[in-house]
């Protein structure tokens, strides 16, 4: 019988290999999803006055629970650009990066590939690198819906108005009737009141040995010789990694580094 030219004639694809439950890539990509937690924003950038989670901290999170799962991850960049700019006096170069980042179950070859881009604005030589390292970033931030405990559109919203009162002038209060404001704490409070909370997220997840255990590392590690040495915005920053994990997931942290170091 003769072919119609007319109709499209597709290749009949392959047998599924998958179980019949489900894509075997998926169901391991959930589990991730269920073992990840919140990420502090231990990064601080000084000149426009904000703080940022480091791809380190996403990486050492997430690395762990994929390999368990058997998962790899193959990135590729499809296409980079650079684009000069003048700022001033200086010259900088915006770098956008585009990435194929693949995923690959190890047991099934079961296989995803999504396409993430990054920016990065710099005078020197290190633009590729910052936009690379933005599209890893928010790859794993938003496949694994990992929370940092903002969010954007909140941050955006103008403050609510205050109601006038109907006896209210145009005038300005005097003085007198102004609130106080609140006490600010003293360096010293600041540093009592993280030193307490470190010390109480570790006593809420593990026994008093491995609490010493993992307070005499992180004082090795910050260069010190005791915490009294280490000053408060740094201890607030582990707290917030230590308060971002359930108790479970802390106690597998704080074990985790007391062994590395065994």
């Amino acid at each position: 019988m003769a072919t119609n030219p007319n109709v499209t004639h597709f290749p009949v694809p392959p047998a599924q290999t998958y179980p019949v439950q489900g894509r075997p890539l998926a169901r391991k990509l959930a589990q991730v999803l269920a073992d990840v937690h919140r990420i502090p924003k231990n990064g601080r950038n000084s000149f426009h006055k904000y703080d940022y989670v480091y791809e380190a901290d996403l990486v050492d999170h997430i690395r762990d629970k994929l390999a368990e799962q058997g998962v790899a991850i193959f990135p590729s960049v499809a296409a980079h650009s650079v684009e000069e700019t003048d700022e001033g006096r200086k010259t900088s170069y915006l770098t956008t990066v585009t990435l194929d980042i693949t995923l690959v179950d190890g047991e099934s070859g079961d296989m995803m590939t999504t396409t993430w881009v990054g920016q990065g604005m710099d005078n020197g030589d290190k633009g590729y690198y910052k936009a690379y390292t933005g599209a890893i970033k928010y790859f794993l931030m938003k496949t694994f819906l990992i929370s940092t405990g903002d969010d954007p559109e909140y941050e955006e919203a103008p403050a609510p108005r205050q109601p006038r009162s109907s006896q209210s002038s145009s005038k300005p209060a005097p003085e007198t009737q102004a609130a106080p404001s609140s006490k600010q704490p003293s360096p010293k409070e600041r540093w009592q009141e993280r030193s307490a909370e470190f010390l109480a997220l570790l006593e809420e997840a593990v026994s008093a040995e491995e609490k010493k255990a993992f307070q005499d590392l992180y004082v090795k590690r910050m260069g010190a010789t005791s915490l009294d040495e280490i000053d408060a915005q740094k201890i607030g920053a582990m707290c917030r990694k230590l308060r971002g994990m359930n108790v479970d997931a802390r106690k597998n942290y704080v074990e985790g580094v007391i062994g590395e170091n065994e």
